[in-house]
């Protein structure tokens, strides 16, 4: 056993070797190993030939968790980011829902009576409805106008003197 180490340095003599496709086993045995580190303490001299880094394995490492518990901080990030914007959303909901409500009673009336033409309306009033729905506005207004000058006959004002 002591003769191998006079041809093959100590670290190699420990490890399996492959040659030709094939595994062979170590030179030095596990007990001729710890036979010759039990010398080399015994004799104060430093056991250098064994790596010291222990091999870690994947099953010690620390445990994934859940999805919910991993994405928290980011949830909790973007639900302060909304609470800090509530106000202006909550008003921009409520003005939007004015804006597209459906006219009843006397609103209603109003808007049947006098042709839109004549009814002011200002940019605000406008800007809930999307470009696509003032476009068919603007086209189902036009066709009210038309509808109104044929059932309507106008009538010039007279001046009163």
């Amino acid at each position: 056993m002591w003769t191998r180490l006079l041809y093959m340095p100590l670290p190699q003599a420990f490890k399996p070797s492959l040659v030709n496709g094939r595994w062979h086993r170590p030179l030095i045995s596990a007990r001729y190993r710890n036979m010759l580190k039990y010398h080399f303490r015994a004799n104060a001299v430093p056991w250098t030939y064994e790596n010291k880094e222990p091999k870690v394995n994947p099953r010690h490492k620390a445990p994934k968790g859940h999805k919910f518990e991993r994405e928290r901080p980011i949830k909790l990030a973007k639900i302060k980011k909304a609470l800090e914007n509530q106000p202006e959303q909550i008003l921009k909901y409520r003005q939007e829902a004015i804006n597209n409500r459906k006219l009843t009673g006397i609103d209603y009336a109003i808007k049947m009576a006098v042709p839109s033409f004549l009814v002011h309306r200002t940019p605000e009033s406008e800007a809930g409805q999307t470009a696509s729905r003032a476009v068919v506005n603007k086209y189902k207004k036009k066709k009210r106008e038309i509808r109104y000058f044929e059932s309507h006959e106008i009538v010039a004002p007279e001046d009163e003197e």
